[in-house]
C-alpha cells in the first residue's frame, strides 16, 4: 500500500496473484485519507485473500471486479471475508467471477455480505453472473440454485439496471426457472440484459423467462442453443416487453426462431455473425429470416457475417425486411477477402432491393470490409472501393441515383 501511495493520479488498478507473509489483519487507520483518492476502477483476482485488500482501498471505487480466487486453496490458508465491500458507497458496477464447483463456499459468502448490507446492494447497478462448471449442482437441482441467490440477497439489489448471465458452452440444459427464482421483482427493474452460452430444452423456455423483464430496453442473445428443434409456435408465446427498443442476436444455433417470437417494438436490430458454419448441419440447422417481416418499426439494421460463411444469407435476410422507416443499414464482412467476394456479395441483387420499398427512406448504407492482407491485387482496397462505388453510388449517366449516402470502411 505504501508503494501505491506514489501513484497520486491513479484511476484504475488491477491486483492479481498478490501474496504476503505477515497474515495479521491490516490496520486501515495507518493508510492516508488521500490514498489513491482518484481511484475509480479496481480489479482483484487470484490473490492470497481479497478481504484485506478491500479493507484498505479507497471508498471512492465506482467499478469493482472480484475473482476468481486463488486456485488450490487449503484449510491452512487464511479465512476470507468480504466485509470491506460495505465501505464502497459509490459503487455502481460490481463484477463477480467464481468457479461454483471448486469454490462453492465463495458465493454464499458474497451473498451473506450483500444480505447483511442493504446499502451496498442498493448501489449495484450492473451485475455479471458467470456459470462455469459442468458438474455444478445448480445444473440439475432447483433448490441448489435458489440457495446460491436467495431472496434476502437479491432483494437488496434495488438499483440493478444491467444484468449479464453468461454460461460455459459445455453445460447441460439449464432450467430457466432455476435462475435466481427468488428475483422476479428484481427482473422487473432490469433495462439491459445480455444472455450468453445457454442451452435450454425448448426455445419457449427462454421466452417465458424473458417475460419477467417488463422494463427491458436492450436485449442481447448470443450462443443460445436448444434441444427441441420443432418449429416454435408464436401463438403459444405472449411475450410483450413493451419498452424493448434494441435487439442483438448473434452466434445462436438459429436466429430465425428467435426473431419469430420476440416482440416487434424493436427499432434497432443487429443480426450475426451466425453460428459457427463448421458446426452446422444442413439437415438440422436450416435457418430462415422470415421473422424480419414482423419488425416494421426498424430504424437501424446491422447485419454481420464471416466471409467463410455462406454470406448470401445477408441478401436473403434483407428480402424479408418490411420497415418503411429504416434509415441506416450496415453490412459488415469479416475474414479474409478473396475473388469470391464479388460473386457472393450479390451486389446487383442487393442494389435492386435497396431501390424499392421498404428501403426508399434509407439515408445511409454502411459497408465494412476487412483490410487487404494478401497478394491478390483483385481484392486490394482500391479495387474493392471502385467495385462498391460502381454498384451503390450514383452513376455518371444518372441512370441510378440512390436516396442514401454510401460509406465504405476498411477495418
Amino acid at each position: 500500500m505504501q508503494f501505491l501511495e506514489c501513484f497520486a493520479s491513479l484511476k484504475g488498478l488491477m491486483l492479481t496473484e498478490i501474496y504476503w507473509v505477515d497474515l495479521n489483519p491490516p490496520d486501515a487507520r495507518t493508510i492516508s485519507p488521500t490514498f489513491c483518492s482518484k481511484l475509480r476502477t479496481l480489479e482483484v483476482s487470484h490473490n492470497l485473500i481479497e478481504g484485506p485488500l478491500l479493507n484498505l482501498m479507497p471508498a471512492s471505487i465506482e467499478r469493482l471486479a472480484i475473482g476468481p480466487r486463488m486456485e488450490h486453496r487449503s484449510d491452512e490458508d487464511p479465512p476470507e471475508s468480504y466485509e470491506g465491500l460495505a465501505r464502497y458507497r459509490s459503487l455502481q458496477t460490481l463484477h463477480l467471477e467464481t468457479s461454483l464447483q471448486d469454490d462453492i463456499e465463495w458465493t454464499p459468502l458474497f451473498v451473506r455480505t450483500i444480505a447483511s448490507s442493504p446499502a451496498l446492494g442498493a448501489l449495484v447497478k450492473d451485475l455479471y453472473i458467470y456459470l462455469q462448471d459442468t458438474q455444478a449442482l445448480w445444473s440439475s437441482n432447483d433448490e441448489d440454485m435458489a440457495a446460491l441467490f436467495p431472496a434476502e440477497a437479491t432483494r437488496n439489489l434495488s438499483s440493478l439496471r444491467h444484468l449479464t448471465i453468461d454460461c460455459e458452452l459445455d453445460l447441460p440444459p439449464l432450467k430457466m426457472s432455476s435462475i435466481c427464482p427468488s428475483s422476479i421483482a428484481l427482473y422487473g427493474r432490469v433495462q439491459t440484459l445480455l444472455f450468453s452460452g445457454v442451452l435450454v430444452d425448448r426455445i419457449h423456455d427462454l421466452m417465458q423467462f424473458l417475460e419477467f423483464f417488463a422494463s427491458l430496453r436492450t436485449l442481447t442473445l448470443t450462443d443460445i442453443q436448444w434441444v427441441d428443434l420443432d418449429p416454435p409456435d408464436a401463438m403459444t408465446v405472449s411475450l410483450t416487453l413493451p419498452r424493448l427498443q434494441t435487439l442483438h442476436v448473434y452466434s445462436n444455433m438459429m436466429d430465425g426462431p428467435i426473431l419469430q417470437l420476440l416482440p416487434v417494438s424493436v427499432e434497432s436490430l443487429s443480426i450475426g455473425p451466425r453460428f459457427d458454419s463448421e458446426l452446422r448441419s444442413e439437415e438440422e440447422f436450416t435457418d430462415s429470416f422470415e421473422g424480419l417481416a414482423r419488425y416494421q418499426n426498424l430504424q437501424t439494421l446491422y447485419l454481420e457475417t464471416f466471409l467463410s460463411d455462406d454470406i448470401e444469407w445477408l441478401v436473403e435476410a434483407l428480402s424479408f425486411v418490411r420497415s418503411p422507416g429504416l434509415r441506416t443499414l450496415s453490412l459488415v464482412y469479416n475474414g479474409r477477402l478473396s475473388r469470391e467476394f464479388y460473386r457472393q456479395m450479390q451486389a446487383p441483387r442487393l442494389r435492386d432491393l435497396l431501390a424499392q420499398e421498404p428501403f426508399l427512406n434509407l439515408a445511409l448504407l454502411h459497408i465494412s470490409i476487412p483490410r487487404f492482407n494478401g497478394t491478390d491485387e483483385e481484392v486490394a482496397p482500391r479495387k474493392i472501393q471502385d467495385f462498391l462505388e460502381s454498384m451503390f453510388d450514383a452513376d455518371r449517366e444518372g441512370a441510378f441515383r440512390p436516396s442514401y449516402a454510401l460509406k465504405i470502411k476498411m477495418c
